[in-house]
């Protein structure tokens, strides 16, 4: 369970991502921020520079089974940001007015609660990555072939596919 102390570290993460937008393909501080944020929570393996900037931590499951791999994208849009919000982009031009760094902080809670309690699968995967819709053509590499029988689920959807 995520607690009061996380839930507040993970809104102020949310925030500090919101006031510096990267477009995509540009995402290089943030990728360095989401990296460092989870490989302060020991994953069994951080791997970084997926298909560009992308980022994956490998949680490694209490019993064998298949791979679980939750993504959500880094960058933002070309879009000014008038919110007047404390944590309102301070970058002209760009802004996080997509969700995306609210999805990237889900992310590194979950990852929190697979640090604390590892789950069934043989190995759970959260990977923030690049927009693949925008760079169609940037296909993400994994070290050393795939990384096995996969299941991805992205975090704005919550729906699972194989």
């Amino acid at each position: 369970m995520l607690t009061n102390s996380d839930i507040n570290e993970l809104v102020a993460f949310r925030r500090h991502l919101h006031r510096r937008p990267e477009l995509s393909g540009e995402e290089e501080w943030t990728a360095a921020e989401i990296a460092g944020a989870l490989d302060r929570l020991h994953p069994d393996d951080l791997i970084t520079g997926l298909g560009g900037h992308g980022v994956a931590a490998i949680f490694a499951g209490a019993e064998p089974g298949p791979t679980v791999l939750f993504r959500a994208e880094l960058d933002a849009l070309p879009i000014a940001e008038t919110t007047g919000a404390d944590w309102q982009s301070e970058t002209e031009g760009k802004g996080h007015l997509c969700g995306h760094d609210g999805h990237m902080s889900m992310l590194l809670g979950f990852g929190r609660l697979l640090a604390r309690r590892p789950v069934r699968p043989d190995r759970v995967i959260a990977s923030p990555r690049e927009a693949q819709f925008i760079n169609p053509g940037r296909v993400a590499t994994w070290p050393n072939g795939s990384p096995g029988s996969l299941w991805m689920a992205k975090a704005q959807s919550g729906v699972m596919a194989a």
